[in-house]
């Protein structure tokens, strides 16, 4: 096979901002070349050229239309790829002429853009489905904080204005001022201040700095805080990107209050600002040349932009690929599946003991295939898993509590291309209202119709009940949950919304549930346990899988809400081995599972579990009106 070749033209291309997270750190990734209009034309007449990738800006808008046609007159070989970064809120500004941009848009073989709302944004105009593509971090390697042991320097970049800073809108200047001076003084913080258009500064400001603010308000498609990621700084503020979800740790805090309470966290717990930066360091991953080079190959051949006869271009910034690190040991990869049908995609490890339950409770509910993804098990787990005729095994290296939701991702993209898929821990039992009488093709036939594309799913832990048992299936050994446990909050209520905040409900008043029986059996303080998940997705262009283990993006969520039946209790130490291997994100957990000396093996209010009409009834899952109607056969729905 031979390698693609790529080139990017170089009009419209403002060279005094390509550094960082730019659209020029593509050449890297395709190991391409920039070429002006007129070598790229003759390029296509010569057939050198596979990919022609073109920014999207209103003086390049005719180009597109122009590369186009002389691909077709040179027979077609040549694609063209069109991509834009500008700030969403500026799209009608910046596109006066939305035929032009329509008749681009329309021209070219492949179109994305960096950010959910500008692709939306594009998508209304011209009424073309948008990819979203964040651009790779340009010179990775030598981006200047990775060559260098920095200390703590306590310098806080700031995007914004010193009169955002000084003055900021909707705030008790006194507090202000006064939490202000106490950074200065007491946590002895050094603020350097640049306009947000001061792009270049920006970046080389954050080589020594360990804290990035962004107090600009203005949309932002991520490049400083990616660009931080590389850095390992820790972003904050008023940021509103895709990168955001999957490179902060501490979200969007839009509420200034909020803001300083954590500077003054991170300054005075050494171990949370530790992880913080080392969290966001390992995000940068993502954004590396051929990560990104990975995404956007498979994007290109689900869209048939490219075939199966053409090899991936060698990067030339190689690094780690997570996809690279995911090894297939056996089964079939890219199963054909129909449109109502379902696969599951979960990471394993020594969880020999959960498989009985786990397989046979799946395969009842009519999964098609399973997608296990191995991290290295001792115990027999993987011997099992390669008798099983419906299972594909990958297996990886990669430690799940650094790059868990970059595994389950990769897999995801690779095998559930515009299908449904289940992703479940190998200790939660997935299940639906009626879903004992209502087939799960049904089930999704009836999300389907209504445009639904995840469903939100609550966590309900299970127990023993103080009764001993002996069995293979841990339904039998833990029957007890404890419904009267939960804290339901609105689902757009926490800090960490900005993780799905592209969502849409079907029902507003939908709820996230935290809390739960392990709140009551274990002595954790200042924390609650998050009981929320989207277990059930539709991959389509938009969908972000996995911004976080309990959240998807960019989502319609269905207006009937799920539940796993979650076995977190099944030991002990598994609770504290599992909690620990989180590192600090969650040691309030870690801490909860070590000071209590024994889990409780009744509490008053538990019930033995029967069925899914019984969670219904008991208003531990939701069901609308028009979902009763539609099942209405099925006895305890109607």
């Amino acid at each position: 096979m031979t390698e693609i070749t790529y080139a990017l033209i170089r009009e419209g291309i403002d060279s005094s901002v390509q550094v960082g997270a730019c659209i020029t750190a593509w050449l890297q990734a395709f190991n391409g070349e920039l070429l002006n209009l007129d070598d790229a034309l003759q390029a296509i007449d010569n057939k050198k050229l596979d990919l022609i990738h073109i920014h999207l800006c209103p003086s390049n808008l005719p180009l597109v239309v122009t590369l186009k046609n002389r691909a077709s007159l040179a027979g077609g070989h040549c694609k063209i790829i069109a991509s834009t970064d500008v700030s969403a809120d500026r799209l009608s500004e910046y596109f006066p002429n939305t035929q032009d941009l329509k008749g681009a848009v329309s021209a070219a073989d492949f179109v994305f853009a960096t950010d959910f709302s500008l692709a939306k944004g594009i998508e209304h105009i011209t009424g073309r489905i948008v990819d979203i593509q964040t651009h790779p971090i340009r010179d990775i390697d030598t981006f200047p904080p990775h060559t260098s042991s920095r200390e703590t320097t306590g310098i806080v970049t700031i995007i914004g204005r010193w009169k955002e800073v000084l003055f900021p809108k909707k705030t008790n200047l006194f507090y202000y001022w006064a939490r202000l001076l106490a950074l200065l003084v007491v946590y002895r913080l050094k603020i350097r201040v640049f306009s947000s258009d001061r792009i270049k500064e920006i970046s080389q400001s954050l080589s020594d700095s360990e804290y990035l603010v962004d107090l600009s308000q203005e949309h932002s498609y991520g490049k400083a805080v990616i660009d931080a990621s590389a850095a390992g700084v820790i972003s904050f503020g008023y940021i509103n990107c895709e990168s955001l979800s999957f490179c902060s740790e501490y979200g969007q805090l839009k509420n200034i209050r909020k803001m300083f309470s954590v500077l003054c966290w991170l300054q005075r717990d050494a171990d949370a600002k530790k992880f913080a930066s080392a969290h966001t360091r390992l995000k940068s991953v993502s954004f590396s040349p051929v990560n990104s080079l990975a995404r956007l190959w498979l994007r290109l051949k689900e869209s048939g932009i490219v075939d199966n006869n053409r090899q991936k271009p060698t990067c030339l910034m190689p690094g780690l690929c997570i996809a690279d690190n995911i090894h297939r040991l056996n089964g079939p990869e890219n199963i054909a599946y129909a449109e109502d049908e379902v696969v599951l995609v979960t990471v394993a490890k020594n969880v020999l003991a959960f498989l009985p339950s786990f397989l046979r409770h799946y395969r009842g509910m009519g999964v098609k295939h399973f997608y296990f993804i191995d991290n290295m098990s001792t115990d027999g787990t993987v011997d099992l898993l390669l008798q099983q005729q419906d299972v594909t095994l990958y297996q990886t290296a990669l430690k799940h509590h650094e790059y868990e939701n970059e595994i389950k991702t990769t897999v995801i993209e690779k095998n559930c291309y515009q299908r449904w898929f289940l992703c479940v821990d190998v200790d939660e039992l997935f299940e639906y209202p009626g879903y004992e009488d209502v087939k799960l093709s049904r089930f999704v036939n009836y999300l389907r119709e209504r445009n639904y594309t995840a469903t939100l799913t609550h966590m309900l832990d299970m127990f023993s009940g103080g009764v001993e048992a002996s069995s293979d299936y841990l339904e039998d050994i833990y029957p007890y949950f404890d419904g009267d446990s939960f804290v339901k909050k609105p689902y757009f209520n926490r800090d960490a919304k900005f993780q799905y905040r592209n969502n849409r409900l079907a029902i507003p008043e939908l709820k996230m549930y935290f809390g739960g029986v392990r709140q009551v059996m274990l002595k954790l303080e200042n924390a609650e346990f998050c009981l929320v998940k989207h277990s059930l997705m539709f991959r389509d262009k938009h969908l972000e899988v996995m911004p976080n283990p309990h959240y998807c993006n960019n989502a319609y969520i269905a207006d009937v809400t799920c539940v796993v039946r979650h076995y977190k209790l099944l030991t002990f130490t598994a609770g504290i081995d599992a909690e620990h291997e989180h590192s600090f994100v969650i040691k309030s957990h870690v801490n909860a599972y070590t000071d209590t000396k024994e889990i409780p093996k009744y509490i008053p209010t538990q019930k033995i579990y029967q069925s899914s009409r019984q969670l219904l009834d008991a208003d531990v899952t939701y069901a609308s009106e028009s979902y009763k109607q539609h099942f209405h056969e099925v006895n305890g729905l109607s």
